[in-house]
């Protein structure tokens, strides 16, 4: 989740409250606490607006919206490293060869950051 958009949730609530125990480890308190302090908000606060933003999902919608995009590119690069790629596996000049591995390691980072 986009901890800016979760700190600028934080000033927007104002809806009524109710009481809630929670019982979180020890070292998640202690980080919760340091970011609020860093915030100059409250740890419930904080924590609210942590729970708001994955009930509403908006991590999720713009993660499905970044994966479309990143599946677009991907198709492109491999259109593009297959236009240049030849049938005896040497390219025309020192400058494709670097280009075929540049458009190699983005297709390859694309896949690793989709776990494909």
């Amino acid at each position: 989740m986009d901890k800016k958009s979760i700190i600028q949730a934080v000033k927007q609530q104002e809806e009524e409250k109710v009481g809630f125990s929670l019982k979180l480890p020890a070292g998640l308190k202690d980080e919760l606490q340091r970011v609020a302090t860093e915030e100059s908000i409250s740890m419930n606060a904080l924590i609210v607006a942590t729970l708001q933003s994955m009930v509403n999902d908006e991590c999720g919608k713009d993660l499905k919206v970044a994966r479309g995009i990143l599946l677009e590119c991907r198709t492109s690069t491999v259109n593009t490293f297959n236009s240049i790629e030849t049938s005896n596996g040497a390219y025309s000049d020192e400058d494709e060869a670097r280009y075929a591995v540049s458009l190699e390691s983005r297709i390859h980072k694309i896949d690793e950051f989709l776990g494909a």
